[in-house]
């Protein structure tokens, strides 16, 4: 797949998932600005991209914020041609356990993050003539999972907003998708759930080469496409 010289803004670049496809865009020619949120994440980004990225921090829940870190990377980069939005959350229990503020929570993390991110990101794609957006639903949304009733919500929204924009964008010659894992290879994920299968997982690594194929130029007639990414899990 052919990203050189695109310009990228990543947002939870600084997490798992987002490292791998900060990594990965690098390796491939990419210009790259990701987004963090505590000063702990930006240091050891730092060393992990080797200097190579340019990172903003931004609490993507406030639209002040996002806009302020979205035109710093633009900025930087001077434009940008993609979007990522990586960003996010997860939450569960039973619904009982789960009050309102949790709801509002998962809803601000996943959803509102990522339309904070195109309300400022857009006007960029735009002005570079086009370019794409490539977003992190999840498998839950679609297929139904027990006690994740408040995340679900929230990237069925972000699914919603994905197929939305799509439309809405089309003229402008951006595109718009969103890729849906099920369970991610994680430390945290291996941590949390010791005796699962974890070669049934999905790796960051195998996700990043997903997420940047959406961005290329060989998906230019890809836009509005939920794409699972389930692996055996």
């Amino acid at each position: 797949m052919s990203i050189e010289g695109r310009k990228l803004l990543v947002t939870g670049g600084t997490g798992a998932l987002g490292r791998a496809v900060v990594l990965a865009a690098l390796d491939r020619g990419a210009e790259v600005a990701a987004t963090y949120l505590v000063a702990e994440e930006c240091a050891a980004a730092e060393k992990a991209f080797g200097g190579r990225a340019v990172l903003v921090q931004a609490d993507l829940g406030s639209e002040d914020q996002t806009a302020t870190a979205v035109d710093a990377a633009a900025a930087a980069l001077g434009g940008l041609d993609g979007i990522v939005a990586i960003a996010g959350g997860f939450d569960m229990g039973p619904l009982a356990e789960v009050d309102g503020s949790r709801f509002d929570t998962m809803m601000s993390m996943n959803a509102r993050s990522l339309y904070h991110t195109l309300r400022a990101g857009v006007p960029h794609l735009k002005a570079a003539g086009g370019g794409s957006i490539t977003a992190i639903g999840a498998r839950p949304a679609v297929a139904g999972a027990a006690q994740m009733a408040a995340y679900a919500a929230s990237k069925a929204a972000v699914m919603s907003l994905v197929q939305s924009l799509s439309q809405e964008l089309l003229a402008s010659h951006i595109r718009v998708n969103a890729v849906l894992p099920s369970i991610i290879d994680t430390p945290a994920n291996r941590a949390a759930m010791p005796d699962a299968d974890h070669a049934a997982w999905v790796t960051p690594e195998a996700l990043a080469k997903i997420i940047l194929f959406l961005t290329s130029s060989e998906a230019a007639p890809v836009s509005g496409a939920l794409v699972p990414a389930y692996g055996r899990a």
